[in-house]
């Protein structure tokens, strides 16, 4: 539908429900029960608007399914894809059972882009894994729940000061640091009370399967879950049709060429269909700072992401930007921490883990808030009090 479509039919649907409002208003005993006629016309008009609306979203979203090529479709799922579904969803069921429990999607690692079916080589990405590990580390201190979907190999929560090639040589050599050793102690902990469960990827595909599945897994928890998206996705990719069936070689001719594609953006689609009641959080990465507050604002504005956290690439140890919406006004919370390194920069991960854990409780709090309002405005509907004012703010 055109978009001057679309604008006669939301015209259309409004006339329409006002005039049936109205009508409404006329019949006997409507009057008594406190539906006049002016009242009635801005309900039906609210009403039709609201559906229109709804309406509106619907067809945005299927434009944008026809338009972009489906990335399911063309590529093969991984083969555990249906035992991570059930990992995810059995440990959601556990954690639902306590509604003072927030639970986190954390994603963290860099994917790979195979260039060939059989994959000999591949494309990567500089991500260690380290600011999603510390992450993890910081949620689950605040009582968090996690779900970790976490690049196979890449640096894993509580094991981040054993990220060094010599760290056998260490060990050997003058013990365990006390610190790893209460690191050790910590991730006993958190497995024991079964608030960590970590899933794998390796390759784009693998990630953005697994994604979606632990994904729709949180829709039971509606606003007490979280998605914070901190994993380093490919930009681009080779498409499986377009891959060498085997390996690539190296005398085959003078270089080699490679056509890459855009990966198709799934922002949108984690925001408004897989788990469109949770908190979403994006992270921006760049190495241009006088860009940076208006690529992260971007995101809230085509995707509607609720949190932004910005870094630049030569600071991002030393200072993070927070970007909260809305998109044309963006509001900016700078952290800072005297670190310089990604083992000594917990203390931003730590005040990440607050900034979420106060989000997540404020909407809580407004959903409480709206599901009591509702509750008091369909009773005073049935009472037949549709004029009394609703001054209830608690």
């Amino acid at each position: 539908m055109s978009t001057y479509g679309s604008a006669e039919a939301l015209i259309a649907a409004t006339v329409l429900g006002t005039i049936f409002m109205s009508i409404v208003s006329l019949l006997p005993g409507m009057r008594e029960k406190g539906l006049t006629q002016e009242r009635a016309f801005f309900t039906g008009l609210a009403l039709m608007l609201a559906l229109c609306a709804q309406l509106s979203v619907s067809a945005f979203f299927a434009r944008r399914k026809a338009r972009r090529p489906d990335f399911f479709a063309s590529n093969d799922p991984p083969n555990d894809l249906d035992e991570v579904k059930r990992l995810a969803e059995s440990a959601v069921a556990l954690w639902a059972d306590d509604a003072s429990t927030f639970v986190a999607l954390v994603t963290s690692g860099g994917t790979t882009v195979p260039l060939e079916r059989n994959t000999v080589r591949f494309i990567d990405n500089f991500s260690t894994g380290a600011r999603g590990a510390a992450l993890v580390e910081e949620l689950l201190a605040r009582n968090v729940a996690v779900l970790y979907l976490h690049r196979e190999g890449s640096t894993a929560p509580f094991c981040r000061r054993f990220a060094s090639r010599y760290v056998d040589l260490a060990l050997c050599d003058g013990g365990v640091p006390e610190a790893a050793l209460a690191d050790m102690a910590l991730a006993k902990r958190a497995l024991a009370s079964k608030r960590l469960v970590a899933v794998s990827f390796t390759t784009l595909a693998d990630y953005l399967y697994k994604l979606r599945v632990c994904c729709e897994a949180l829709r039971p928890l509606q606003h007490r879950a979280a998605v914070v998206l901190a994993a380093a996705v490919s930009d681009f990719y080779v498409p499986h049709d377009e891959m060498h069936e085997h390996k690539i070689q190296s005398r085959a001719g003078e270089g080699l060429t490679l056509v890459l594609r855009n990966v198709p953006k799934m922002l949108s689609y984690v925001r408004y269909e897989w788990a469109p009641n949770a908190l979403v959080v994006s992270f921006k990465l760049e190495t241009d700072a006088s860009i940076l507050i208006k690529k992260a604002a971007g995101a809230i504005a085509s995707y509607g992401v609720h949190m932004v956290v910005a870094n630049v690439l030569k600071t991002r140890y030393q200072e993070i930007r927070l970007v909260f919406p809305p998109a044309h006004e963006p509001k900016v919370v700078t952290l800072t921490a005297a670190g310089s390194d990604a083992a000594s920069s917990s203390e931003l991960e730590g005040q990440v883990a607050e900034q979420i854990c106060a989000q997540l409780r404020a909407r809580i709090k407004a959903a409480v808030k709206f599901d009591k309002k509702l509750a008091r405005t369909v009773a005073r509907a049935k009472a037949g009090r549709l004029d009394d004012d609703d001054d209830d703010d608690d």
